[in-house]
């Protein structure tokens, strides 16, 4: 017999007015810069031949200028931004659908950014994606339509059998 055990944590979205001050110290930008803060999934390849992403839970942040990436934990130890990019450095973002999910797909240069904006750190949130969207795009950014959802490549569970 096989025993498996998942253990799901949710945590209040994130809200620019209530979090950013928290943001802007461990950003090092002034709290009043923030516009959209949520959590999210997310990871970086270079666009060919096919990438390969796997998911990294975080942060995603925008200001008038730039959109922030981060690592889960926001402190000010802990908070550099592991993608910084400016809406200019941006070619285009899209929207992919697989089911319920979607997923923000970002080019820059060679580069693509897979961006799941989850609000509770658990569901998805189509709402969050949307606002994101319509924010990047409302600064100058062009939309496309993306070819393909991009699925993670996932780490081999751990099975540790039990007999009983």
């Amino acid at each position: 017999m096989l025993v498996s055990l998942c253990l799901f944590g949710c945590a209040t979205p994130l809200d620019p007015q209530r979090d950013s001050e928290r943001i802007g110290t461990a950003l090092g930008i002034p709290a009043g810069d923030v516009r959209f803060t949520s959590y999210c999934i997310f990871d970086e390849a270079r666009k060919w031949p096919r990438p390969q992403f796997t998911w990294n839970e975080g942060a995603v942040i925008a200001t008038d200028r730039k959109l922030y990436i981060t690592s889960e934990r926001l402190t000010k130890e802990t908070g550099k931004a592991r993608i910084e990019l400016s809406f200019s450095e941006m070619s285009s973002i899209g929207e992919a659908r697989y089911g319920l999910g979607r997923q923000l797909q970002l080019i820059h240069g060679d580069y693509i950014v897979i961006l799941q904006i989850t609000g509770n750190k658990m569901f998805g949130s189509s709402e969050g994606s949307k606002k994101l969207l319509e924010f990047i795009a409302s600064k100058g950014v062009r939309i496309t339509t993306p070819e393909t959802f991009y699925h993670p490549k996932l780490n081999s569970p751990m099975v540790i059998p039990v007999s009983m």
